[in-house]
């Protein structure tokens, strides 16, 4: 189903997997269950002579069903994928790899529409896998099954959100927030989703090779498009890391950010223009009220003294900056 490694597969595995090696059968036979994935039609074939076949070894089979669960997989049937990869985990060689296969397994079957059993095998990856961040999203993906209600939705977000409390999982909060976010997108409440996302990207950067904050910000910066909120579209994106390998489209993602310079240039072109025209037709005396409140506020914003006003005392007993004392 895909390549073992130690990394946990967020998504599912697609690289081709070649199972078999001698000291479990002979060349001829290696070779000949190693070639089916060349060819669907052929591979089909193979597949259902090797499974008439009265004297194929018996130990061979969880080979065979493994190479099956590959065969459906790759023909979109992800639950007749499911039934085969949960034949061939006698394969596994140890509990990790046991909880790696039974995460693919809850993947399939939530791709196949059936989350009753992907819950089932994303609860049974939490109880043999020894990585925390493959038992964080097992248990994320498992809570996010039930969506027969609204109470329900909402319950299973609040959740999720709540596991970014506990201790084990300060490491992995911005994941959380992410999955929490994506949630309520499903059910189509931005402004939540908003939210959440922020607290993802609030979340200090780490070394953690699985942090969601890149993914975030993207995010963000896709919402923010769609609304025409330009600023905060282009104030997102330059957020990104794009050095981060998690970029999806990393072309569309520079694209956007070329497009956006001159619009967000142009509409603080406008805004100041409509500020010094709204400042220009208020009555003179509002005009300077205005004009001393913003001078007030630019030189608080530098760190310079407000200067002492005629007839003013000033209270320092010498050496006064601003009046000369």
């Amino acid at each position: 189903m895909g390549e073992r490694n130690t990394k946990t597969q967020k998504h599912l595995a697609t690289n081709k997997k070649q199972r078999f090696n001698s000291t479990h059968t002979t060349q001829t036979i290696d070779d000949y269950l190693n070639g089916i994935s060349h060819s669907t039609a052929e591979a089909a074939g193979m597949i259902e002579t090797l499974k008439g076949d009265p004297f194929f070894p018996a130990r061979l089979r969880p080979d065979l069903y493994e190479m099956q669960a590959y065969w459906f997989y790759k023909q979109d049937i992800y639950d007749s994928a499911a039934i085969y990869l949960d034949k061939a985990l006698v394969n596994a060689e140890n509990n990790q790899e046991k909880a790696r296969w039974e995460y693919l397994i809850g993947q399939l079957y939530e791709r196949a529409g059936n989350p009753l059993l992907a819950k089932d095998y994303f609860e049974r990856t939490t109880k043999h896998t020894f990585n925390p961040v493959m038992e964080l999203y097992a248990r994320l993906n498992a809570t996010r099954q039930d969506r027969t209600n609204e109470k329900i939705v909402s319950e299973n977000i609040a959740a999720v959100i709540g596991m970014a409390r506990k201790d084990r999982y300060t490491n992995y909060r911005d994941i959380i927030y992410f999955t929490a976010a994506t949630m309520e997108l499903e059910r189509k409440n931005v402004e939540a989703a908003r939210q959440l996302l922020m607290k993802a990207v609030a979340v200090p950067p780490s070394q953690n090779e699985y942090s969601q904050r890149t993914q975030a910000f993207i995010l963000l910066g896709d919402l923010s498009f769609e609304v025409h909120e330009y600023r905060d579209a282009k104030r997102f994106y330059d957020s990104v890391d794009v050095t981060d390998p998690s970029i999806g489209d990393a072309a569309l993602l520079q694209q956007r950010k070329i497009i956006l310079l001159p619009i967000v240039e142009e509409i603080g072109i406008i805004e100041r223009q409509d500020s010094l025209q709204r400042i220009a037709m208020l009555p003179e005396n509002e005009r300077e009220a205005l004009i001393k409140k913003m001078v007030k506020q630019m030189r608080k914003s530098q760190g310079i003294k407000e200067e002492v006003t005629e007839g003013a005392v000033c209270t320092m007993q010498d050496g006064c900056v601003t009046c000369g004392s």
